[in-house]
């Protein structure tokens, strides 16, 4: 089940639901993956080089924080 606290941010939003994604850099990914998985919430991992590619065509800049890299996370 996912988190109440999260899926009703979403709900209220006008989402649907909610969806964990990370750049699985190093392995701490897994233990994300494997939390998502127990509480039935969606998980994706996104590649480093598809976030850069989404970030230069978003906003023509090669900033890194994760406020953008939320947002412009492909898929």
């Amino acid at each position: 089940m996912p988190s109440p606290w999260a899926a009703d941010r979403a709900r209220a939003k006008g989402f649907g639901g909610v969806t964990v994604a990370c750049e699985p850099t190093g392995h701490r990914w897994r233990v994300l993956a494997q939390l998502a998985a127990e509480r039935g919430v969606a998980f994706v991992c996104v590649q480093p080089a598809a976030l850069s590619w989404a970030r230069k065509t978003e906003d023509l800049t090669t900033d890194k924080t994760d406020d953008k890299d939320a947002c412009s996370s492909p898929g």
